[in-house]
């Protein structure tokens, strides 16, 4: 659910810090922990659409 819908993008927040530098200057510079939450019954409301944007993107086994 959280790559999806229920949780944080995969972007990290730099100030634009990585934008003009090569990845190995910014490794470690950010660390983001991300902690996701969800009742069944959110799980159950929402699952049919994970499942739909991971077919959509040719993730079938996220979509299980």
């Amino acid at each position: 659910m959280g790559d999806y819908l229920a949780g944080p993008s995969h972007v990290k927040a730099d100030g634009r810090f990585c934008a003009f530098r090569i990845p190995a200057q910014c490794m470690g510079l950010v660390k983001i922990v991300s902690l996701v939450a969800l009742d069944e019954k959110t799980v159950q409301a929402i699952s049919p659409i994970a499942a739909t944007i991971a077919q959509a993107e040719g993730l079938d086994a996220h979509a299980n």
